[in-house]
């Protein structure tokens, strides 16, 4: 069995070293990536779409609105997104999966477009543009600086806007998979982990990924203070083959919300 390991120091840190090391590492990783997603063979993405769009159903979120997805990879929940009828920005902190993603979906309609850098780099860079909705699809817990990320994506969404985010169920992922052994290390608190990146009955992908375990609380803390406070936090009962409870979907509004 693998064991987790906890990372240097220098890459626990909050910083641009932090985000570098992950933009490196989903580079390395995109190729297996896009191999797994070309051949249909991750039902469990085709599962966290449908919760999403379950999302975007509930707020409301009317066709034709501006949506932000957040760590969108490859790009093809943005492209789903846009074929609905959404008008959709993606970015992601990997210049090689924005690269295929701008390649895989460029005849979209003109509704989507990809773009390279963190949520923070984008608010920076496009503070004036304002979303119906963000959509964070198993991002978060890759976030370093989870606290920046929330003010940036405060920054970006409408008055009544929502941030719809999919993550590993802290209470149940790690402690379910064979391949890790945590029993030395306290999940009741955050960790920097570095875990590998597999998809059930695949290979593990080429570089390990630094996994920033969360309990739910400490997202509902960092969203407080960014003024874009939880709305609801659920587990659903199923999510893809052997993942029974593993994710979690939590749900953020602006506390000016009309």
């Amino acid at each position: 069995m693998h064991k987790i390991s906890a990372i240097p120091s220098i890459l626990s840190s909050r910083s641009a070293a932090s985000d570098s090391e992950i933009a490196r590492r989903w580079d390395a990783n995109s190729a297996a990536r896009s191999t797994e997603l070309l051949d249909n063979g991750d039902p469990s993405y085709r599962a966290l779409k449908n919760l999403v769009f379950e999302s975007l159903a509930d707020h409301e979120v009317p066709v034709g609105s501006k949506i932000l997805d957040v760590g969108s990879g490859l790009g093809y929940l943005a492209a789903e997104m846009a074929a609905s009828g959404y008008q959709v920005d993606g970015i992601d902190p990997s210049a090689e999966s924005v690269a295929k993603a701008t390649q895989l979906h460029d005849a979209s309609g003109g509704n989507v477009a990809f773009f390279q850098g963190t949520l923070q780099d984008f608010a920076v860079a496009h503070g004036d543009r304002k979303y119906a909705a963000l959509v964070a699809n198993m991002t978060l817990h890759c976030a370093a600086d989870l606290q920046g990320f929330m003010f940036a994506a405060a920054k970006m969404l409408q008055p009544n806007g929502v941030l719809i985010a999919t993550i590993p169920n802290p209470g149940t992922y790690l402690q379910s998979r064979a391949d890790v052994d945590v029993s030395g290390i306290d999940l009741r608190v955050e960790q920097t982990l570095e875990i590998e990146f597999r998809i059930r009955n695949h290979a593990p992908h080429p570089e390990k990924v630094l996994f920033f375990h969360r309990p739910i609380r400490i997202y509902s803390v960092a969203a407080d203070n960014a003024g874009l406070p939880l709305l609801e936090s659920r587990v659903p009962e199923h999510v893809g083959p052997g993942r029974s409870r593993d994710v979690a979907v939590l749900e953020f509004a602006p506390s000016q919300r009309s």
